[in-house]
């Protein structure tokens, strides 16, 4: 009986080793958009083995950068697709990019930019703007949960994610038991808790790669036409 056993785990390590080899191996940029189903299925592979590859890793002192790339490359293939066709979007991005004297106020949903221009985050708003976003800047991964209760956020169905590749794949991990949100992630340039940014060139390009079949693009005669018709509105009332 204990033979059989002892055939059965390691037949079951022997399965567990390949399935992450051949996940790995596939993630590693070889990845199309038509094929956002094997992405799923990559990415669900590597979600389900993480805790032990991450042990692995640091049992030989080996750095989970590349882990992690691979997995938000992986995610992001998978639900791209599906993320396109969402109809309330949101970028949610972290508090390290802004200047270190930035003018902003903190509220319970983030820090409120108020596009001095000293960050990247004043172009941000504007891409945002454009491609129908509404910008969240948050403190922390628990401030994720307030923007999603409050009713800014409500109705969002697509979450871009901008951040390090640990945050972003710990974040997608975290939403990825939520069937209503279809989630991105963006990675930036560098990491660290201050200080850091993202190349914005490449950063407008993935958003526009993610537009709604039906996206027209908001000019800013727009958004002064919204202003004058709430300004109309307020002087009528």
């Amino acid at each position: 009986m204990y033979r059989e056993i002892g055939i059965f785990v390691v037949f079951l390590l022997l399965v567990s080793v390949i399935l992450i080899i051949s996940a790995l191996y596939i993630g590693r940029g070889r990845l199309k958009e038509k094929s956002s189903f094997a992405a799923g299925i990559v990415a669900g592979v590597l979600d389900f083995y993480y805790k032990p590859m991450m042990g692995w890793i640091q049992v030989f002192s080996g750095s989970p950068q590349r882990l992690h790339e691979i997995m938000v490359h992986t995610k992001n293939e998978a639900a791209k697709k599906k993320f396109r066709l969402t109809e309330k979007r949101i970028i949610v991005a972290p508090h390290c990019m802004r200047h270190r004297d930035c003018p902003a106020h903190v509220t319970r949903t983030g820090i409120q930019c108020r596009s001095c221009g000293r960050c990247v985050y004043t172009q941000i708003l504007k891409i945002a703007e454009r491609e129908h976003y509404k910008v969240f800047i948050v403190t922390g991964s628990s401030s994720v949960k307030h923007v999603l209760r409050s009713d800014e956020a409500k109705g969002t169905d697509g979450i871009l994610a901008v951040g390090c590749y640990y945050e972003l794949n710990k974040g997608m991990r975290e939403l990825s038991g939520n069937r209503r949100l279809t989630v991105c992630g963006y990675p930036m340039l560098d990491s660290g808790c201050y200080n850091t940014t993202i190349d914005l060139i490449g950063f407008e390009n993935f958003i526009k790669d993610l537009r709604h079949p039906d996206f027209k693009e908001r000019k800013t005669s727009d958004f002064r036409e919204e202003k004058e018709d709430l300004t109309e509105t307020g002087d009528n009332d």
